[in-house]
Formats: C-alpha cells, structure tokens, sequence
C-alpha cells in the first residue's frame, strides 16, 4: 500500500471510481476501464461498459486496449515537459536518438510534433511494403520505420495524410521500455513521471 493512503481511503477510492464509471457507461454500449496510480503502485481499478457490445464482452480491469491515437497527447506533454526541464532539444536531429534510422535529411521532434517533418505514416509504410497491420510487431514496425530513405512530404510542410508522425510519436518519443537508453525521451518521460 503506497505510504500516504489509508487501506479504507484506497476502498473508498475504488468505490467512487466505479460508481462512477457505471454513472457514464451502460453494460450494453462501448466503455473504458480506468487505473488509479500512487507511488507507482495501482491503487484503485474500475471499468464499465462492453469492450464488444454486439457480442456483450464486457470490460475488466484486465482488458487490453489499442490506445493508437490517444498516447499522442500524452507523449506531445511529456516531450514539452523535457524540453522544459532541458533535457531534450526540440530542434535537435532524431537520428541522434535513432541512429540506425535511414533518413537522408534531418528531422526533429519539433517537426514530428507538428506533423511537419515529412515522415510517412506507419499504415502507409505497412502498404507500401505489403506488411499486414494486423498483428505487427515492434520489431518489424522499427524496421519498415527506421528504412525509410526519403521523405514522403517536404519538411516543414503541413502534412498530407491524417496521422504521418504517428509512429514517430510513439515509437520513438514514447519508446518501448527495451528501447529506452539513459539519454533517450523514453527514459526521461519515465523519470519525469516517477
């Protein structure tokens, strides 16, 4: 139990964080699952709602989510956050932090972050190279990312598809724990946040 936290303050919170998820979501329609965090430590879980409605799945705690564009937001606050703490340049070259990205111009995070940076998106990339979407994993995804020799658009220009730093963002920004070295954002996202 995380030092500060009665156990009948964590029940409590548990209980008002149920009540009310069910208070937004019904057991026939689409919902969520909510964790409440202290110190690092899950203190509070809740969900409500169908994770498939027409097959009435319900939603645990336990159900896994595709979070796609949602991490975007939280991945942009935790690069700004850095940038203000200092600790990463926005208009440095992410090839510093993706060495083995094949790129031949330089792009920035500042530029990935404003979806000026040129970068194909990773549904793009994954049709261009014939590779399913369905089922992808890191390891492939980091490869059809870090291939990519040239730009899909010219950089500092608005983008032309919906979602081009997509990957970007969360590959690289946001990193995979066993991608994450001591001077990458993902490293610094995760102390930031500890």
């Amino acid at each position: 139990m995380p030092a500060g936290i009665a156990r009948d303050g964590v029940a409590s919170l548990a209980r008002q964080t149920q009540d009310l998820l069910a208070s937004l979501a019904s057991d026939s329609e689409p919902g969520f699952a909510v964790g409440v965090y202290s110190a690092g430590e899950l203190v509070a879980a809740a969900a409500a709602g169908c994770a498939i409605p027409e097959h009435g799945v319900p939603i645990t705690e336990h159900t896994v989510f595709e979070i796609a564009s949602a991490s975007k937001h939280v991945t942009a606050a935790c690069l700004l956050l850095l940038a203000s703490d200092g600790k990463i340049d926005l208009d440095a070259d992410i090839r510093g932090w993706l060495p083995e990205l094949a790129l031949r111009h330089p792009v920035t995070p500042r530029q990935c972050l404003t979806h000026t940076g040129g970068l194909r998106d990773y549904l793009a990339l994954c049709d261009v190279a014939g590779v399913p979407v369905a089922g992808i994993d890191e390891a492939r995804a980091m490869n059809l990312i870090t291939g990519q020799r040239d730009l899909d658009f010219p950089l500092g220009s608005a983008s032309r598809t919906r979602t081009p730093a997509t990957c970007w963002r969360q590959r690289w920004c946001g990193g995979s724990p066993e991608r994450a070295s001591p001077g990458s954002p993902a490293s610094g996202c995760s102390a930031r946040s500890a």
